[in-house]
């Protein structure tokens, strides 16, 4: 099985451009949600 990854920026917009992919389309591969944070400390803090 052929697996293709692609990140995706905003297209013809490049005053938009972030530096880490806004998204990442997958072909070829099975999906995987992870929600929340690793083991490792949260390197920032959020009043909520």
């Amino acid at each position: 099985m052929i697996k293709k990854i692609e990140n995706l920026h905003w297209p013809d917009a490049p005053d938009m451009w972030m530096p880490y992919a806004p998204a990442i389309k997958v072909t070829g591969g099975s999906m995987i949600f992870c929600a929340g944070v690793t083991a490792a400390p949260v390197y920032h803090h959020h009043p909520h």
